[in-house]
């Protein structure tokens, strides 16, 4: 650390490291919180990055941050999310879906909205009284854009791969978790399908399928 005077900006080198516990970071995304934090830290003049575990979506979850120089910094979280995480989350909402889920999620920290990319592999994706749409240990994925707002999380450019269910569309669900609306186009629940899908929720559900 150079001290007197006329020393620049650039010659004040120095670099920290320690831990934080109990960390809590309030609607991250949307309503959503990460809580009981337990995080490393290194920072310098030039960038922090910071790792460690938390719970979010009712999972354990594994947390990393990077911010470099002016850059906002990103949170990047990383949760398997389960049958049970699910139901506390209050997604029961559309095809059910049974098994582990596998979420990562990248959101800057100016809590703006996220990217999110969700590994189905070990899902299994019941279909509307036939055989499911896919069954687990088959590969299956979905990616989505998360943009919080007044009324709800909006989803935007939905894409859904998982076996012979594809789909692509957008949704918006409540702060606590209820889906609201749902609009996919096109829909395919097998090889020839060419559907649109609309859904109105609440307490009485309006669906209208073409195609």
């Amino acid at each position: 650390l150079t001290l007197g005077k006329g020393v620049q900006p650039e010659e004040q080198k120095f670099r920290a490291s320690g831990s934080l516990t109990a960390l809590a970071v309030d609607k991250f995304l949307g309503n959503t919180k990460v809580e009981q934090g337990a995080i490393d830290f290194v920072a310098d003049r030039s960038q922090i990055k910071m790792s460690g575990t938390g719970q979010a979506f009712g999972a354990p979850a594994k947390l990393d941050v990077v911010k470099v120089g002016q850059d906002v910094g990103a949170l990047t979280l990383t949760a398997v999310i389960d049958d049970a995480a699910r139901a506390k989350l209050n997604f029961n909402s559309g095809p059910r879906i049974r098994g582990p889920l596998t979420l990562k999620l990248k959101a800057p920290l100016d809590k703006s909205g996220a990217d999110v990319e969700i590994d189905l592999a070990k899902t299994t994706m019941e279909s509307f009284g036939g055989p499911p749409w896919k069954s687990a240990g088959k590969p299956g994925k979905a990616t989505l854009q998360i943009k919080p707002g007044p009324d709800g999380v909006q989803v935007n450019n939905l894409v859904i791969e998982a076996g012979t269910l594809n789909a692509r569309g957008s949704a918006l669900f409540a702060n606590e978790g209820a889906l609201k609306s749902l609009k996919l186009a096109p829909l395919r629940m097998s090889a020839a399908d060419d559907l649109r899908l609309d859904l109105d929720g609440g307490e009485r559900p309006k669906l209208t399928l073409r195609g």
